[in-house]
């Protein structure tokens, strides 16, 4: 697979169906702690990682870096974060910069290895609580065939991808409360039931590339 240091998704308001305001908590690392419309909570964590090959966990992982090291500089509406994300033996500098408007939030993220990594993936990941979405959320997936659904109100027995693949863009509407859009830009999506190792939440992750991550080579 094709690798890649940059990673980068657009998450809008449907104003069209809405009348709500879009709140955006960023955390200390730069994670998206909470995004919400009115009342209602989309995603939690949201979060970059390298992801070791065969999914064997977290090469290295936003979630994880020391806050006290992280460099934020806020000009107007944009916040960039600058930290070195550390692992075994590896250190990542990750560049993130956050733009937030009343109707959007958009995510762009550059990652410099300062050794060659190998990588299953590059991984932006989200999550959303099943205690307000399983059984009452509404999906929409543009693609070729235009998928949709109903987040499943149960794991299923047999299936925990409810979404993979590409798309130009995965639409979310909770009853009464707001809608959003997640605009992906060259990555793949994947949403599934996280219940199936005993989570709460669904995910929804955006990935890009695989493979080695060439030393001081940034996108």
């Amino acid at each position: 697979m094709k690798s890649c240091s940059f990673l980068a998704v657009s998450i809008w308001l449907l104003p069209s169906i809405t009348l709500a305001q879009m709140a955006v908590q960023l955390g200390p690392r730069g994670e998206v702690a909470e995004l919400r419309v009115g009342k209602t909570v989309y995603f939690t964590d949201i979060a970059l990682s390298l992801v070791k090959p065969g999914w064997a966990g977290n090469i290295v992982d936003q979630q994880a870096a020391d806050p006290t090291e992280v460099r934020i500089q806020k000009v107007g509406n944009v916040t960039t974060y600058t930290v070195n994300l550390h692992g075994e033996g590896v250190k990542v500098r990750m560049r993130e910069r956050v733009t937030i408007a009343d109707d959007e939030a958009d995510l762009r993220y550059e990652i410099v290895p300062e050794q060659d990594v190998m990588t299953e993936t590059v991984m932006l990941r989200g999550h959303m609580p099943t205690v307000t979405h399983a059984g009452k959320t509404s999906y929409f997936v543009d693609n070729d065939n235009s998928s949709n659904g109903l987040c499943p109100a149960e794991l299923h027995r047999d299936r925990y991808v409810v979404y993979s693949g590409g798309a130009e863009w995965i639409g979310f509407v909770h009853p009464g409360d707001g809608a959003l859009r997640v605009v992906p830009q060259g990555v793949a999506l994947q949403y599934q039931d996280d219940r199936k190792w005993n989570t709460p939440a669904f995910s929804l992750l955006a990935t890009c590339g695989g493979g080695k991550l060439p030393a001081g080579n940034p996108s």
